[in-house]
């Protein structure tokens, strides 16, 4: 006969030919139950049984949970015999039933997944981050034109090419492409890319631009065109009207990166004195003077920003900048950061450089700040990150030129 006490102290099981339990204080049977091995009670109560298997590759001990009915767990026996897996079932049990481990997907419950690399394309460096047209298509840079990419078979399905340094593109909500480039008389030029070679504005280069060919920035929108300049000036196009732009004051320092909200009403300005400027684009005025630190990334939606401190990445309110949530950095004093949002807003994903050590790339999940996955197979630095609209492929451009993609569906 096997008996077995409850962690509790009120109930004993037996096993005689079957399966009792009883209560200690009254002498009366709760539960009855054939055909079981041997009872045990697990850390937390519940009452587990164990039922010999014989194999053709020799025998096993299942566990079952007597109240359901249901078999939770298989050992093989191998080294160690029968006791030893006996053990071993028990204390698996344990962790089972205290949530410690899912046997659905053998694994630690707390376990984060690491999503490997399921696709790579080896075409050119990109310099200006790839965008996703639909759940299949990336457009990504070269120095001289645009590709359109299929990523379900490595195909070019498109591809323009200007003989002219291209400097910024954008993919309209209509799907349409624009590419601003430097001709060689230093004027700069918009094109689009499904009317083929066909100019639609020529904009002249102020003085204080003429050797800046990296700071143009087109708005979602496509309508609008911002650059810094090393005076401090921002220089603000409208391409309906390319010959009179906007100039916008408010830096002393060299500004050299300016970035657009999603809505396109407003205009975020950083300069080397790390001055942040926002700037409302109806009025052409400044409204706000930020802390952000360089970079910084909106979501999607435009409700949130996320940037990064030397220990954590803080995600802000995008309009009054008090922080929302913190994700604490696996390793403090990061080098660089690059970072995504899902389009629902829920996911974060962020490439954080070192340089001593390999780079990591992780995901959290904004509402509780807890990292959710870890992601490798990267071949180099990933300098920028995008997720799918549909969320189930992350894209990652390598300062090697190459983009992987990883299943995080």
């Amino acid at each position: 006969m096997s008996i077995a006490f409850s962690t509790c102290g009120k109930y004993i099981a037996s096993i005689d030919d079957i399966l009792l339990e009883w209560e200690i204080a009254t002498g009366s049977v709760q539960r009855v139950a054939p055909n079981f091995d041997e009872p045990f009670y697990a850390d937390n109560g519940q009452l587990y049984a164990i039922r010999d298997v014989t194999r053709p590759d020799g025998y096993a001990i299942d566990v079952w949970n007597v109240e359901s009915n249901e078999r939770v767990l298989e050992v093989c026996s191998g080294v160690g015999g029968y006791w030893f897996s006996y053990d071993l079932a028990k204390a698996y049990t344990d962790l089972l039933a205290a949530g410690v481990i899912d046997n659905e997907n053998n694994k630690m419950a707390d376990e984060i997944p690491t999503y490997k690399v399921v696709r790579e394309h080896h075409f050119f460096f990109n310099r200006i981050p790839p965008v996703w047209i639909d759940d299949h298509t990336l457009v990504c840079d070269r120095w001289d034109g645009i590709v359109l990419l299929g990523v379900d078979n490595r195909s070019v399905n498109e591809h323009q090419f200007f003989n002219d340094y291209i400097v910024d593109f954008v993919v309209k909500p209509s799907g349409e492409i624009m590419v601003l480039h430097c001709h060689n008389d230093r004027r700069t030029k918009v094109w689009r890319l499904r009317t083929h070679e066909r100019p639609i504005a020529e904009i002249p280069v102020p003085d204080d631009l003429f050797d800046r060919n990296c700071g143009p920035q087109f708005s979602p929108k496509g309508d609008l065109i911002a650059c810094g300049s090393e005076s401090g000036d921002v220089y603000l196009w409208n391409i309906d009207d390319p010959e009179n732009p906007s100039v916008l004051k408010g830096h002393k320092d060299d500004v050299f990166s300016v970035t657009f909200s999603p809505d396109g009403q407003r205009l975020f300005s950083f300069d080397h004195g790390q001055k942040v400027c926002v700037w409302d684009l109806e009025a052409c005025q400044e409204i706000n003077e930020s802390t952000l630190r360089f970079p910084y990334f909106f979501s999607l939606c435009g409700d949130f920003i996320a940037s990064r401190s030397d220990t954590e990445i803080r995600i802000l309110d995008a309009h009054t900048f008090t922080t929302l949530q913190t994700m604490p950095l696996p390793k403090p004093n990061c080098d660089g950061v690059a970072i995504a949002f899902t389009h629902c807003g829920q996911y974060l994903a962020g490439a954080l450089w070192y340089q001593t050590e390999q780079d990591i790339v992780l995901i959290w999940e904004i509402e509780t700040g807890k990292q959710v996955a870890g992601l490798s197979g990267q071949s180099d630095i990933v300098a920028s990150l995008a997720f799918s609209p549909n969320g189930k492929l992350l894209s990652g451009s390598c300062i090697d030129g190459t983009i992987v993609l990883w299943d995080v569906s």
